[in-house]
């Protein structure tokens, strides 16, 4: 058992380097909030606190909402706010507290991003956690922020039956953290933000295999890799009734795996060196009508090229994965009833996936490739409702179609200091 127990930590390093491999810009990715999912529009381009999950110099933006009819939160001011999260992950929670020139935050969120790709995947049960600050300098304000999850999983199971022996384990450690700085500044009408970001990782994962007659293991280990993420997002008023908001980014760095995949007989050293790219970009134009308050016209767009790496019985299995994922919606918004608000969007959504996975076993004299691919293309309903009460507001995403035994699909609450 010693043997097995040593075995199966040299192989922990192939588990945690998938894991890792997918998280390069996770940290600061803005949750799906219950308003993002009832409008059907980018969180980036809606003007809501999440904002700080991205751009820590937002802790001292005032609200642009008189500026122009967007989809909005409540303003950015010292507060709590808090979503359910959806999809069986975690629920986000965040705190605000600004003055003139200075403000502070936490937050935390769940640990993935709801669009269709799932490259920024840590754990939908584990937390991001984050920590910033704000300055104003005149008419720039200024925003750091520091974020980190940690991850340590570890799984067995033994089959001790005679002539059917089997063993089986899993382990995968991962330790991530990201700097983030940023500046925003009001240039008459136009509000711009920029912000940048270097991550940080370190992982550590691989298994175990053996049954009556074969052995199966493997070691791998990333090193810190080199990255940077970029980001930026202009709104601005288009006269009295008009509003623009677009914004767009990009993410660079290289993955270095070292480690060994070994049999019952055979031993081999590998080293893999994979790049991680990716850019999005997306664009909302919002206008007000006699009879809504809100119509608006988003769209967006992200590639991403990103490796994966896991173990099971075709020994390690590095994956190459590159997705493109777009969509444009139609949304509009109206108070019905005093502070209640509804809102209701349909959108298309394109995605295409492109994989090719490289199995490898240590008796192999050459690894065996395989290639995949998949379109898809459709459309989807969404909607919710807003209700505020002198300093607090709910907002809540219900599910499409409608459902009495659970309604709603993600809610949100803002309480203002």
């Amino acid at each position: 058992m010693h043997v097995l127990l040593g075995a199966f930590r040299v192989f922990a390093v192939v588990m945690v380097a998938g894991v890792l491999g997918v998280t390069m810009a996770r940290a600061s990715s803005i949750p799906a909030t219950a308003l993002s999912q009832s409008t059907g529009i980018d969180p980036t381009l809606l003007e809501q606190v999440e904002l700080l999950y991205r751009f820590p110099q937002m802790a001292l933006a005032d609200s642009q909402s008189s500026a122009g009819p967007h989809f909005t939160g409540l303003p950015l001011r010292s507060g709590l706010f808090a979503t359910t999260g959806s999809g069986g992950t975690s629920p986000g929670l965040g705190v605000l507290a600004r003055g003139s020139s200075l403000a502070v935050f936490a937050l935390t969120q769940p640990s993935y991003v709801g669009t269709s790709t799932d490259r920024f995947e840590i754990d939908g049960s584990s937390q991001i956690m984050q920590a910033g600050v704000g300055l104003r300098a005149g008419a720039v304000r200024f925003g750091a922020a520091l974020r980190g999850t940690w991850v340590r999983t570890r799984s067995g199971s033994e089959d001790l039956r005679p002539g059917q022996l089997r063993s089986d384990f899993r382990e995968a450690d991962l330790d991530y953290l990201e700097g983030g700085v940023g500046c925003g500044a009001d240039l008459g009408r136009t509000r711009i933000e920029l912000n940048a970001e270097v991550p940080h990782r370190t992982s550590e994962t691989g298994g175990l295999q053996i049954n009556s007659s074969d052995t199966l293991g493997a070691r791998l280990q990333t090193y810190p890799h080199q990255a940077w993420n970029l980001a930026g997002r202009v709104s601005r008023p288009l006269g009295a009734r008009a509003h623009i908001v677009a914004s767009a980014g990009y993410e660079h760095g290289e993955l270095e795996w070292t480690g060994q995949i070994y049999t019952a007989n055979t031993t081999r050293d590998t080293s893999i060196t994979q790049a991680l790219e990716g850019w999005s970009a997306a664009v909302s134009v919002a206008i007000t009508t006699t009879y809504l308050d809100v119509i608006a016209v988003s769209a967006r767009f992200s590639r991403h090229l990103s490796p994966n790496g896991i173990f099971d019985s075709n020994g390690f299995i590095r994956a190459d994965h590159d997705l493109e994922d777009g969509s444009v919606a139609f949304s509009v918004g109206r108070h019905i009833w005093r502070s209640v608000m509804l809102f209701a969007n349909v959108q298309t959504r394109y995605s295409r996936s492109e994989y090719e996975t490289v199995f490898g076993r240590a008796s192999f004299d050459a690894p065996r490739i395989d290639r995949s691919s998949n379109d898809s293309m459709g459309q989807s309903f969404g909607w919710g409702a807003s209700y505020a009460y002198e300093r607090c507001r709910f907002f809540g995403a219900l599910n499409s179609p409608p459902s009495l035994t659970s309604p709603v699909a993600t809610l949100d609450l803002q309480i203002g200091f």
